[in-house]
């Protein structure tokens, strides 16, 4: 069993022309860095994260990001690759726990070039752990099957609680600092707050998402006892009771991360395009820079809020790769994807999306898409006309179609990978 994640990202506007013209055939698919967690351990900046399926281990060195180790899970029938990690601090000790399938792992990373497994607890009844966390002092697990909570202390580790939370991917689901609090996002667009000294759902209110993406994040503030959520329409900020305490359109397509800070006015915040700084007031003034400036193939959507010796850090999980910002926004050090898709595949949900439905002939209008392989040829029919374009290396493509000149008609603007063998389409009305 292999975890996929499915982006939805909106795509750079390129006209059919200059793609069939500029656009590679082939090109090196690079593994893309979403997620991870980071920690200030003497003053460092280390950083973590299993997006290509090994644990691996970065550390700030001035201006670079070095990565000290790269591990794999133990090889099983089932195929394991780690899917989650948190770091920890254990009295002097910098730990790592990671998530491969059945099995939950625990390293000593004090030395971050050589790190040692401690412990490994593989359970029996199959559940596939999706994420760990830290809920106040416990390390806990999600999955399918709900939240349990762990003990570990010394060579103990194992199960001693357990939460009917349950979500479909890691990503949808915080857990309160503080320990009382586990907050989620359903498939079903709702955000779901749990209480656990009252072991009961308190409250559950709905978001915005344009479809089943499984990059539904959100973010609970422990001091305040706030939700903070970025969908696709609007960045928000919610009451534990699911009042709407303040809100601001979001300027791209799809929404991601948004994080605490640890000054009470303002968030960090990430929708593929651009990386925010603004005020939580009225999420509207603040800094803004591009995601795509800050390394290859930038898109914004994981972050991690540090405070390291008294300086704000940023961590932002980049896409192309990891960037680290200090509180300005600028980018203090950062480092590339290098590990190679080992087998081309979709990272997103396919999707269509026309910023026209209904035109007359010879009009133009914009149509992208997402879902398809890295580069792939794709061949678009509009109605008897068909052109070619390459995806780009996300499997995501832009272009600028024209109307057929034909009577009234209701028809079809569909579009197929060659390599891929997927397909979809959308409903189009030509007007005379």
């Amino acid at each position: 069993m292999k975890r996929i994640f499915k982006w939805s990202l909106p795509i750079l506007g390129l006209s059919l022309a200059w793609v069939l013209i500029f656009a590679p055939s082939a090109k090196t698919s690079y593994v893309s860095y979403y997620s991870g967690d980071a920690i200030s351990y003497k003053n460092e900046v280390i950083i973590a994260t299993t997006d290509s399926g090994a644990l691996e281990i970065y550390r700030q060195n001035g201006k670079n990001i070095e990565r000290t180790a790269r591990l794999k899970a133990e090889a099983t029938a089932w195929g394991d690759e780690f899917s989650s990690v948190k770091l920890d601090y254990s009295g002097n000790r910098l730990l790592a726990y990671a998530t491969a399938g059945f099995s939950l792992y625990q390293y000593d990373l004090s030395n971050p070039e050589q790190p040692n497994l401690l412990q490994k607890k593989t359970n029996t009844y199959f559940e596939w752990y999706q994420r760990v966390d830290k809920l106040g002092s416990h390390l806990v697990t999600s999955s399918e099957k709900g939240v349990k909570v762990w003990r570990v202390d010394g060579e103990l580790f194992d199960v001693i609680d357990s939460y009917p939370v349950i979500v479909s991917n890691g990503l949808s689901i915080r857990f309160d600092a503080a320990g009382r609090y586990i907050i989620s996002v359903g498939e079903d667009n709702l955000v779901r707050v749990y209480d656990t000294t009252k072991r009961a759902e308190i409250s559950r209110f709905p978001v915005n998402y344009r479809n089943e993406s499984d990059q539904k994040r959100l973010q609970f503030d422990s001091l305040n006892n706030e939700i903070l959520i970025f969908d696709d329409f609007y960045l928000k900020r919610f009451s534990l009771a699911g009042d709407l305490l303040t809100y601001h359109p979001n300027s791209s397509f799809n929404g991601y991360s948004v994080e605490a800070s640890g000054n009470p006015n303002y968030v960090y915040a990430a929708n593929g395009e651009s990386i925010m700084r603004l005020s939580k007031k009225n999420f509207r003034d603040g800094l803004k820079i591009s995601a795509g400036n800050l390394n290859r193939n930038g898109w914004g959507m994981g972050l991690k809020y540090l405070n390291v010796g008294g300086q704000e850090r940023l961590i932002v999980f980049n896409g192309g790769g990891i960037v680290v910002l200090n509180s300005t926004l600028e980018k203090i050090a950062a480092i590339n994807a290098s590990e190679v898709a080992e087998n081309p595949k979709a990272k997103e949900a396919l999707s269509l999306n026309s910023e026209s439905y209904s035109a007359s002939s010879g009009a133009k209008f914009n149509l992208r898409g997402t879902g398809f392989f890295p580069n792939e040829e794709l061949i678009i029919k509009f109605a008897n006309e068909n052109s070619l374009i390459n995806a780009d290396s996300n499997g995501r493509f832009s272009t600028t179609l024209t109307v057929p000149t034909l009577s009234n008609r209701l028809t079809d603007i569909k579009v197929s990978g060659q390599d891929s063998n997927l397909t979809y389409s959308t409903s189009f009305e030509i007007r005379q």
